[in-house]
C-alpha cells in the first residue's frame, strides 16, 4: 500500500465490469487501473473511453508512459520497463488524470 495507497484509499469502485483482466476505482477526476501482470508493450483498457486530454503514469515507476486511441477505448504504451526502478512487485497500477 506505500506505493499503490492512493489507489484505494478514499476511492470508490469505477465499474462493475470484472470481465477483463483489470479493477478500477475513482478518486475525483482521477482513473486507477490495477494490473496483475507485469506491464510492458501496449494495454488496453476496454472499460475506459480514450480521452487526449488524459495523461497516464504508473505509481512507483517514473518512467514515462504515453496513450494512444484503440478503437475509442484508452491505449497505453508502457515499452519496457526496468523491473529494478519499478517499486510496487505484485500488483501495478496505472493512474489516468486530466492535464491541468
Amino acid at each position: 500500500l506505500r506505493v499503490n495507497g492512493e489507489a484505494v484509499y478514499g476511492t470508490r469502485k469505477y465499474t462493475n465490469d470484472r470481465s477483463g483482466e483489470f479493477r478500477y476505482t475513482k478518486k475525483d477526476n482521477e482513473i486507477f487501473a490495477f494490473i496483475k501482470s507485469y506491464p510492458s508493450g501496449k494495454i488496453i483498457f476496454d472499460a475506459i473511453s480514450y480521452d487526449p486530454g488524459l495523461k497516464a503514469e504508473i505509481l512507483g515507476c517514473d518512467q514515462s508512459i504515453s496513450i494512444f486511441n484503440a478503437d475509442g477505448r484508452l491505449g497505453i504504451d508502457c515499452g519496457f520497463i526496468d523491473p529494478g526502478k519499478m517499486k510496487s512487485e505484485y500488483i501495478y497500477t496505472v493512474k489516468l488524470s486530466k492535464y491541468s
